[in-house]
C-alpha cells in the first residue's frame, strides 16, 4: 500500500475510530485524490520516464519537480530545465522519443490534499456503501452526504490546485 498521502496515526488524530481497515481506507482516498489531481503525489526518487519528443519542449508527467538527472537525448543535443516542469531543447528538435531521469513530488504532502484525504477514508469509515438515507419497518435514518469515495465540490477545488495541466506523452512498454 505505497502512495499513502497520510498514516494510520494521522486518521485517528484527526479524529477517526481506530479499528482494523484504516491502511485501506487511506489507500483508496489517497488513490481517489491522486487521481483527482491526475498525478502521483508523493516524493519518487529518480523516476525514469521514456517520452515522445519531435518538438522543441518536453513538459514532465509529475509534479513538482524536484530534479532533472539525466536527459538521455540520442541526437546529443543539449537541453535546458525551466526550473519547474519543462524541458527545452536549445537546438534543434528533441528525438523521437527522451529518456528522462527525475525526482517529483511531495516528501511531505500539503496539509490542504492531506486533509482531503483523511475527510474521504473518515466517510469510508462511517458510511462506507455511500448510503444518503435507509428506510426500513417504519424507521428510517439519514446519512447526510452520500458523497462515499466520491469528492465534494470543496475538495475537488483543492485537488484543482495541484491538478496536472498537460504532459507530454508517455511512451508505455
Amino acid at each position: 500500500m505505497a502512495d499513502l498521502l497520510a498514516t494510520a496515526d494521522d486518521l485517528v488524530d484527526f479524529g477517526g475510530p481506530d479499528r482494523p481497515g484504516l491502511d485501506l481506507a487511506l489507500a483508496v482516498a489517497s488513490g481517489v485524490v491522486q487521481s483527482a489531481c491526475r498525478q502521483r503525489l508523493v516524493y519518487v526518487d529518480q523516476d525514469l520516464v521514456t517520452l515522445v519528443g519531435g518538438g522543441v519542449r518536453l513538459i514532465l508527467p509529475e509534479r513538482p519537480v524536484i530534479s532533472v538527472l539525466e536527459v538521455v537525448d540520442t541526437a546529443d543535443g543539449t537541453w535546458s530545465w525551466d526550473g519547474r516542469d519543462g524541458l527545452a531543447r536549445l537546438s534543434g528538435r528533441w528525438p523521437a522519443t527522451v529518456a528522462v531521469l527525475y525526482s517529483h513530488g511531495y516528501a511531505d504532502v500539503p496539509a490542504d490534499l492531506q486533509g482531503v484525504t483523511l475527510t474521504v477514508a473518515l466517510r469510508l469509515l462511517d458510511n462506507p456503501s455511500g448510503l444518503r438515507a435507509e428506510s426500513v419497518a417504519g424507521y428510517s435514518a439519514t446519512y447526510g452526504d452520500a458523497a462515499g469515495i466520491s469528492l465534494t465540490a470543496s475538495e475537488r477545488a483543492v485537488c484543482d490546485r495541484y491538478r496536472r495541466r498537460a504532459a507530454s506523452v508517455q511512451v508505455t512498454a
